[in-house]
């Protein structure tokens, strides 16, 4: 049975959240890469300073594309994520409906905290 909305028993990042950062990671390592040569294009070749500008042109597209993806997926397409953004807190039911093993984690860590403080 299903802890969450997923059959996955998702931590604190689920596989969205993590492939968003790897995406954003390359696109911004191979921006950088090609938009080097843009600095310099007196002493670059002409044919790699075209090669260059039209790949940064390409990967700030899908940058920017990929940037709007997240940003739905983050907050429209799943209801009270807008607020969490905003307020930096979650209820106890969105955790572990969204998150379960994080939210399972987090109240056994509250539940002992509670208990030795008692």
């Amino acid at each position: 049975t299903s802890q969450g909305h997923t059959d996955l028993d998702v931590g604190r990042y689920n596989a969205g959240q993590k492939g968003y950062f790897w995406y954003a990671l390359v696109t911004g390592i191979l921006l950088l890469l090609t938009g080097i040569p843009l600095w310099f294009p007196d002493s670059l070749a002409l044919g790699l300073l075209r090669v260059s500008r039209v790949l940064h042109h390409v990967l700030f597209l899908l940058t920017v594309a990929g940037f709007i993806v997240h940003v739905y997926m983050s907050t429209a397409m799943f209801p009270g994520t807008l607020s969490a953004l905003t307020s930096g807190t979650v209820t106890r039911r969105w955790a572990a409906w969204h998150h379960p093993a994080w939210f399972r984690d987090r109240d056994r860590k509250d539940r002992s905290s509670t208990t030795a403080a008692e």
